[in-house]
């Protein structure tokens, strides 16, 4: 039974993916434009709505630089001066020590205690090989740009659907209209104006408090010294969005890394610096950016949390809160009709 379920899955999938692949463009477009609509509709009583969009995505991108740039900063410890290409060039350089140096531990720490670890190298080296081809760097090229243009053509979009929102909310509701009888219109409408503000709250929130932990915690730990603390403070941030869990989880890296190159106390005090950062922000900034978009009470979120965990692993962890505040929207209309 559970083949055939995922059997099932599968082929649907295999349909829907080729459909998806040609709307993604529109997607992103919906997507971007469902992020900026709230401060378009703030800026464009004082500016109008083409000044309302465009400052809109400059503020987007001023954001996006500022925490860029603050990265940047951690990494190379000043802003460099010599170009963007020296500036990339120092980047990926740090990144790929990272990788050097997590390579050289796994094989100093791993090897001796497993005896195909030879194979494994080899298996590794091959799959390497294989990856690596002409064939298989032009088809990533190729992705990459497809992916590009796609990100493009929905900033596109988004900004006709921005400018004429009214125009395309009122052809939803007379398509809606066609599709559905008064009464079931109404409720869709209604359900979907509640989850439309659960999902808009938490997202947003989440992504400002995700980005807001990353960069405290990179210099909380880069301020003790810990090596690659960017990466790690990163890593933080994402799992920051999964509520409970991912703080602990994130600290494990941290503790491993200051472990093996400064010892027991250097480990302690970043354990101790990211327990101190996610106090901040459970305490101050969780509750203002986030707040409580979902309304969901704290056992819930634990045991949706918990449950997603079980069954879909670390993505599911990340859904479950937004999943979770989806559910319940249509469970109160239900019960509460």
């Amino acid at each position: 039974m559970e083949n055939l379920f995922a059997d099932l899955i599968s082929s649907l999938w295999n349909l829907c993916r080729p459909v998806l692949a040609a709307a993604s463009p529109l997607l992103i477009g919906i997507t971007i434009a469902w992020l900026l609509n709230p401060a378009v509709d703030r800026f464009t009583p004082k500016l109008g709505t083409g000044r309302a969009i465009l400052a809109a995505y400059t503020l987007l991108f001023a954001v996006l630089a500022a925490f860029a740039a603050g990265f940047t900063v951690l990494i190379l410890g000043a802003l460099p001066t010599e170009g963007i290409e020296a500036t990339l060039q120092l980047i990926l350089d740090y990144f790929r020590h990272a990788y050097d140096t997590a390579a050289s531990f796994l094989g100093r720490w791993f090897s001796s205690d497993f005896a195909d670890s030879s194979q494994a190298a080899d298996k590794l080296l091959l799959w390497i090989r294989q990856r690596f081809t002409i064939r298989t760097l032009a088809s990533d090229l190729r992705s990459f740009t497809g992916t590009l243009v796609s990100i493009f053509l929905g900033m596109v979009a988004s900004i006709y659907l921005l400018k004429d929102k009214d125009y395309f909310l009122l052809l939803k509701d007379r398509l809606l209209s066609l599709l559905l009888k008064q009464k079931a219109h109404g409720i869709v409408c209604e359900i979907s104006g509640e989850i439309d503000a659960v999902l808009s709250s938490f997202i947003k929130g989440a992504f400002i408090d995700g980005l807001l932990v990353a960069l405290l915690s990179s210099a909380g730990l880069s301020l003790l010294g810990i090596e690659f603390a960017v990466i790690l403070g990163v890593l933080c941030g994402i799992l920051n969005i999964i509520p409970y869990f991912g703080p602990f989880i994130s600290m494990v890296p941290a503790f491993l890394a200051a472990f093996f190159t400064g010892g027991p106390a250097k480990s302690a005090a970043a354990v101790l610096i990211l327990f101190l950062i996610q106090q901040i922000d459970s305490n101050y900034i969780y509750p203002r950016v986030v707040g409580k978009s979902t309304g969901l009470h704290p056992l819930f979120v634990l045991l949706s949390v918990s449950s997603s965990g079980y069954f879909f692993g670390l993505p599911g962890m990340i859904l479950a809160v937004p999943a979770a505040g989806i559910i319940q929207v249509i469970l109160r209309w239900w019960l509460c009709r």
